[in-house]
């Protein structure tokens, strides 16, 4: 199974519920998706569970990004994340 090391850079809300300066690094296991990166967020940083998906849904919540692009709430939160 590959492990990528991924940067994740968070809003300012964010950070201070998780105590962080503006990003925080994280190993993912497998297929670099945006749902495998937030459970990564999440297990790591589980006083952020809620805010980046809702918690009975599991629905991204509008506006979450990949570099300087939206992911646009629609897209389904599987989609893999492009390099």
């Amino acid at each position: 199974m590959t492990v990528a090391r991924i940067r994740v850079v968070l809003p300012p809300h964010l950070r201070a519920l998780a105590h962080v300066g503006s990003e925080i690094h994280l190993e993912v296991n497998g297929p670099v998706t945006i749902r495998s990166v937030v459970d990564a967020v999440e297990a790591s940083y589980p006083m952020l569970r809620g805010t980046i998906r809702d918690h009975v849904t599991q629905q991204r919540r509008p506006l979450v990004s990949r570099s300087r692009e939206n992911v646009r709430f629609r897209q389904r939160v599987t989609g893999q994340l492009d390099a």
